[in-house]
């Protein structure tokens, strides 16, 4: 995704929730992003990874790469406020593990940091763009 369509530009005259363009483009992202975590905090495997996720063992390696997760992966991992977000749901999600417990119970963390970039995206667009460009937050 490019910085100019942010924001859903491209789908203002449609009618659609809020989750259902996040799906494309923000989830992955999200999932990236804690997968990034889990693997650097926690030392977790890309099996172990994937079968958290609910994707392929492939599909957790290219979360892992940049590959999915485009333009956000970047905003989540580098916006203080949006990174302790991530990082929070990773601690969860470990702390989960380690007691046996459903991940499935932290899924409530995808959507408030769903709702916590569109919202930060929305109100902070040209330093979005910047940061997007290389550039250094304000």
């Amino acid at each position: 995704m490019s910085p100019h369509n942010m924001g859903y530009r491209d789908n203002e005259d449609k009618l659609m929730a809020p989750c259902e363009e996040a799906a494309k483009d923000i989830l992955p992202a999200i999932k990236a992003a804690i997968a990034i975590i889990l693997r650097e905090h926690y030392g977790y495997s890309i099996t172990r990874l994937a079968k958290i996720l609910g994707v392929t063992p492939t599909a957790a390696q290219n979360y892992l790469n940049g590959k999915r997760g485009g333009a956000y992966l970047k905003l989540l991992l580098t916006i203080p406020e949006l990174r302790s977000e991530v990082e929070e749901a990773a601690e969860a999600i470990n702390l989960l593990r380690q007691r046996g417990h459903s991940v499935r119970t932290a899924s409530f963390f995808l959507c408030r940091i769903c709702r916590d970039i569109r919202y930060y995206v929305e109100k902070n667009r040209a330093e979005c763009e910047l940061i997007l460009k290389g550039g250094k937050r304000r």
